[in-house]
Order: C-alpha cells, then sequence, then structure tokens
C-alpha cells in the first residue's frame, strides 16, 4: 500500500509542473488599450489601500517589473517604492503585489510571456 501511495503523488507532481497548468510566467501587456491602462490603475490603487497613482502609458509592455514610488511631501520620501511584476497564468493576466504577494487579475488586458 506504501507503494501506491508514493507512485500517486509522483505523479500528481508532474502534473503539477506541466506548462499551461497554472504555471505563473512573467509577462508583459500587449497592445494595451485606454481601457486595460484603467484597469491596471485600479488595481495598482486597489493594492495600495486607494492611494491615487500615476502610470505611464507604456508601463509593463517592456519588463514585467513595476515599480512604484511614492510622492514627495516637501522634500521628503514617504516611505519604499511598492513593486509589482505582471504574471500570465494560462491566459490570465495576474498583477502581483510584491511584499505580500497579492494578485490582482486584469480582466481586458492580453498578456505574452516576457
Amino acid at each position: 500500500m506504501t507503494r501506491a501511495v508514493i507512485v500517486a503523488v509522483a505523479l500528481a507532481s508532474c502534473a503539477c509542473a506541466a506548462p499551461g497548468n497554472g504555471e505563473e510566467r512573467p509577462a508583459v501587456l500587449a497592445e494595451p488599450s485606454a481601457e486595460t491602462r484603467a484597469e491596471l490603475r485600479l488595481a495598482v490603487s486597489a493594492a495600495l489601500n486607494g492611494a491615487d497613482v500615476m502610470l505611464a502609458d507604456d508601463a509593463l509592455t517592456k519588463d514585467s517589473r513595476l515599480i512604484v514610488e511614492r510622492r514627495h511631501l516637501k522634500g521628503r520620501e514617504l516611505g519604499r517604492p511598492e513593486q509589482f511584476r505582471l504574471v500570465m497564468t494560462g491566459t490570465r493576466c495576474l498583477l502581483v503585489h510584491e511584499p505580500d504577494g497579492e494578485r490582482r487579475e486584469i480582466p481586458g488586458a492580453r498578456c505574452v510571456p516576457e
């Protein structure tokens, strides 16, 4: 009986590692529209507790990493920059907030592997 359990676990681990089976890959946005950029901005804002954010039009189009710096107030830095990365799982585009690993889908986005 022990032998059967070991084989089942080995087969299950092989299935999980198969490409296209939920594996996350670094991604970039392909042909982002104004709607896609708005969805991205909302996802970043939500991850930052509703903070007003400004993103460049080409954010996440050349690199899967996004760094959002906090605004300066009277010349003083208000904290560390926030880091995000874009990944794809199957055809879904997900924005990952690096500090906590929280994932938010960008539903209108089309991603391609980086």
